[in-house]
């Protein structure tokens, strides 16, 4: 068996520099993801129906690492979303090799309802009481497809904010900006020696 291994140095620099930007990349690309569901559950929340603020408790978003998950968000019974991003780190996505989302609403009632899927799919807006339709919600603004609605009218701006973050441009800023040249050598083998430093 015959194999060659780098061990040339400035190869190696090479290599480690590439996989510095290819971690850079990543941790944009999360956190842009993780901004598009904190963004989604606070446009759903609003909306979500109230009674005793346990369905607006139980919003939760997750940023999908492959096989692990981690809780990027979380909605309160009052109905803003804590917003914890700042767990996102190169160090964290180590080892992800595929990014992905989930947002979700979870609560089982007394009877063992699925709440949560119920009043998104079944319950009436808010208004439809003054038609007599029953069950609504209770409070005006609230209602089914809290977070379906919020979905759909944003997609299009969530779905441009994750290819912005994917463009060539925007990655040859990373690179350039994360970039230090300088020079090395004298005379007729002067080369130009790049360097990409870390980003978090």
């Amino acid at each position: 068996m015959l194999y060659l291994k780098s061990i040339d140095s400035d190869v190696d620099l090479i290599i480690k520099n590439l996989n510095k930007v290819k971690s850079i990349i990543k941790v944009r690309i999360a956190k842009t993801i993780s901004g598009v569901v904190v963004d989604l559950l606070s446009k759903a929340q609003p909306r979500v129906p109230i009674e005793t603020g346990q369905l607006r408790e139980s919003a939760t978003g997750k940023l999908l690492l492959g096989t692990k998950a981690l809780t990027i968000a979380k909605g309160t019974a009052e109905g803003s979303v804590t917003d914890m991003t700042q767990k996102i780190r190169a160090s964290v996505l180590k080892g992800a090799n595929k990014l992905d989302f989930d947002v979700s609403y979870s609560r089982i009632g007394d009877y063992g309802l699925d709440v949560a899927v119920w009043s998104h799919e079944f319950l009436h807006h808010y208004e439809a009481r003054q038609f007599g339709l029953h069950p609504a919600a209770r409070q005006p603004g609230t209602g089914p497809k809290y977070l379906e609605l919020p979905w759909l009218e944003n997609k299009q701006m969530y779905e441009s904010l994750i290819h912005q973050t994917l463009s060539d441009r925007t990655i040859a800023r990373v690179v350039e900006g994360r970039t230090r040249r300088r020079k090395v050598g004298k005379g007729k083998y002067t080369v130009e020696q790049i360097k990409i430093t870390g980003w978090e």
